[in-house]
C-alpha cells in the first residue's frame, strides 16, 4: 500500500498468492496493485484435501497447522519450480 518500490517488484515479477481466508485478499490485493499474477493458493482448498488436519488455531501452529503450513510450502516450492522452467521471472 503506498509502497513505489513494491509495486515496481510486483509489476515486474511474477508473483504467487497465498490467501489464508476464502475471500482472497491476498490475490484481490496484488491484481488491484497491476502484479503479475501466476499462481494463487487459497489456504482453505488445501485444508479442504487434507480434513485429517484440524488446526485449532489460526495465531498458533499447532502439529497440524505446522503440517498444513508445510503442505502449502511444498505446493508453492513446486509451482516455483515448474514456473522457473518455463522461464517465469519470479
Amino acid at each position: 500500500m503506498g509502497d513505489e518500490d513494491a509495486k515496481r517488484l510486483v509489476k515486474s515479477h511474477g508473483c504467487i498468492a497465498i490467501d489464508g481466508c476464502p475471500n482472497e485478499c491476498a490475490k484481490k490485493n496484488l491484481e488491484l496493485s497491476g502484479a503479475k499474477l501466476v499462481a494463487n493458493f487459497r489456504v482453505v482448498d488445501i485444508l479442504r484435501q487434507n480434513r485429517n488436519l484440524k488446526p485449532k488455531e489460526i495465531t498458533f501452529l499447532d502439529r497440524d497447522g505446522r503440517e498444513l503450513a508445510q503442505i502449502v510450502a511444498e505446493k508453492v516450492a513446486e509451482k516455483v519450480n515448474e514456473l522457473n522452467c518455463k522461464g517465469v521471472v519470479l
